[in-house]
């Protein structure tokens, strides 16, 4: 299953990043950094770790 976690992934980080603006994308991936130690694609791999509360 990982495999297919990893497809979706790639084509949901992509298509984010294809349209964001280059600033919001920027500050994004550098709070997801810094908080979470992740990338976008990795957190969208285990989105399951944040919480909704």
């Amino acid at each position: 299953m990982a495999g297919i976690d990893r497809m979706i992934a790639n084509a949901l980080s992509s298509e984010i990043k294809k349209d964001l603006d280059l600033e919001i994308l920027k500050k994004v991936e550098q709070e997801l950094f810094l908080h979470h130690g992740m990338s976008i694609k990795i957190s969208i791999e285990h989105f399951e770790k944040f919480s909704c509360s």
